[in-house]
């Protein structure tokens, strides 16, 4: 069929943070990889880097998640495909972050 052009028009209403999680050693997005995103203890949001959706589609490989009215984040823990496991605090929100593997401040 045609191609259709879907615009949000509505507007950036709730906070949000994106990331792009990417190898140590190929630079290549780590498909598989395992976020955690900490709001506050009590909310921790979780998601998968991934790029499979429906037949004959992909989708971006960058996670985003919403945020809601949430004016900060605490944590952010990506576990790597290999098991390992990196944190970085208190990332700033509403924009697309770049995380690499082994730049973490702590590593669990």
């Amino acid at each position: 069929g045609t191609a259709r052009l879907f615009v949000n028009r509505i507007g950036n209403r709730n906070n949000w943070l994106g990331l792009r999680l990417l190898g140590k050693k190929a630079n290549r997005d780590m498909l598989g990889a395992r976020v955690e995103v900490v709001v506050t203890v009590r909310q921790v949001l979780l998601r998968r880097a991934r790029t499979d959706g429906s037949y004959c589609s992909s989708q971006d490989p960058r996670v985003l998640v919403g945020l809601g009215k949430a004016e900060r984040v605490e944590a952010v823990r990506v576990r790597w495909p290999d098991g390992n496991l990196e944190e970085w605090k208190n990332p700033p929100i509403n924009r697309y972050l770049t995380l690499k593997e082994g730049t973490s401040q702590g590593k669990k």
